[in-house]
């Protein structure tokens, strides 16, 4: 994340959330975290994938990386039927727009991934670890975690 925004959100937090500056390390942290998870990392990010991402072909990416997922498009579709869910047992090719927030790579789903379809809503953050990159990201169940957002009072 950006240090200015996250000092940004701290001061902003400090302000409006009675007594945050006395909570402990870890109740920050859980507030912070919604925050992130809320977070536009087109203006939140400072970058997490290698610099020369663009030129990387035919390796495997270590990670992990954190980075929001900003469309999800059904690449088996008609254009007709693009915005329509398909059952995780139809086939269906899932093309992922991604950000770190300073970068933009895509990524390709073969195979069904647990909760990830073409109305998952723009901005949601996702864990990858392990991807294999041939030009695009080839993604599946076990390098692709979606973050599950979860408010909790603090």
């Amino acid at each position: 994340m950006r240090t200015e925004w996250l000092n940004s959100r701290i001061s902003e937090l400090n302000n409006s959330v009675p007594g945050f500056a006395n909570f402990d390390v870890h109740a920050k942290g859980k507030i912070i975290i919604q925050h992130v998870l809320l977070s536009d990392m087109n203006f939140s990010g400072a970058g997490v994938l290698p610099k020369d991402i663009d030129t990387l072909d035919q390796v495997t990416l270590p990670g992990p990386y954190f980075l929001q997922v900003d469309e999800v498009v059904d690449v088996r579709c008609f254009r007709q039927d693009i915005m329509r869910v398909v059952p995780l047992g139809i086939e269906r090719c899932l093309k992922l727009s991604m950000t770190d927030g300073v970068q933009r790579v895509y990524g390709l789903s073969f195979r069904p991934i647990k909760d990830l379809h073409v109305l998952a809503p723009a901005g949601f953050k996702s864990y990858l670890y392990l991807v294999e990159r041939l030009k695009i990201w080839k993604l599946n169940a076990r390098n692709l975690q979606k973050s599950v957002l979860v408010v909790k009072e603090c």
